[in-house]
């Protein structure tokens, strides 16, 4: 017997209404990852009124899973109204977050009026000077630590996503552990794609890819051998990070998971973290 969420999902499915959305809040950060793409060039950003109007039609549309993002979405003063407008409409919110701005206080405000149903936070390395070299922020990994177990202090699942580049691949059984420290997930991305460089002096796509993480690739062909014919140090080096990355995502591809880490099908998470559809759930099973 179909549960309440299967029979929305066929719906949706029936009359090509999506499922999920993603919100890009503000260009604004408090950051300046070399690599990011989105970043403020003096755009004209949505008024508050315009968001409620947005999140009213995705509403209208039924969509369920909404996630707010950036920027850096927290630094938007109005952020709780929208965030409240947000559960008023019924969305399932995610937040993506470089977790700098979240002490205490805020961790409770945010499980108090959004009340995420997960928060993915990135991070760039295990040592404070690799993650700090790519968001030039002093401080920032230890802001990052802060963060996840603030949140998780208040019961809020957190991932942790890390973009795979040359300068933290030799981290990634390190902040591995230091996810599981912290009692959350983390996410290995070793796709790269490259666009026109917006920070100043930044490096657009071509030069861009001096900072791709040296993964193993199908076609390498003669590429990553040495002198002799035989793999080199570096071809080998990166067949251990493949390998490593295939271990931590379960065998799958990390480009086939969702932003929880789940293996998806057509865009669909095959398990469901929303507490209020539980409920709904039990009364398909005929549970009190």
């Amino acid at each position: 017997m179909e549960t309440a969420l299967q029979k929305l999902v066929t719906k949706n499915w029936n009359r090509a209404v999506p499922m999920s959305a993603l919100f890009e809040l503000t260009f604004v950060c408090n950051h300046a990852c070399s690599f990011c793409y989105n970043c403020p060039t003096g755009q004209k950003e949505m008024t508050t009124a315009e968001i409620f109007e947005a999140l009213r039609k995705l509403a209208d549309f039924n969509v369920l899973y909404l996630t707010l993002t950036g920027g850096e979405p927290l630094v938007r003063k109005d952020f709780f109204e929208i965030a409240r407008r947000a559960r008023e409409l019924g969305f399932a919110l995610r937040i993506y977050t470089n977790g700098y701005l979240i002490d205490e206080a805020m961790a409770k405000r945010i499980k108090e009026i959004a009340n995420p149903i997960e928060m993915e936070i990135s991070i760039h390395g295990a040592k404070p000077e690799t993650h700090e070299r790519l968001t030039c922020v002093p401080g920032s990994l230890q802001r990052v630590i802060d963060a996840v177990k603030h949140l998780r202090a208040q019961g809020i699942k957190v991932n942790l996503k890390c973009p795979m580049t040359c300068d933290n691949q030799e981290e990634v059984l390190d902040m591995y552990r230091l996810a599981q420290s912290l009692e959350a997930n983390i996410i290995f991305d070793p796709v790269f794609t490259p666009v026109a460089a917006q920070r100043g002096e930044h490096q657009g796509a071509e030069g861009a890819q001096d900072d791709v993480a040296h993964l193993p690739r199908a076609d390498r062909g003669a590429q990553g051998r040495g002198r002799d014919g035989g793999p080199s140090a570096d071809a080998e080096g990166s067949r251990a990070v493949g390998r490593l990355l295939q271990l931590l995502h379960g065998g799958g591809r990390a480009s086939d998971r969702g932003p929880a880490g789940l293996l998806s099908s057509g865009g669909q998470e095959r398990r469901v973290q929303v507490e209020g559809l539980r409920g709904l759930e039990s009364e398909d099973r005929g549970v009190g």
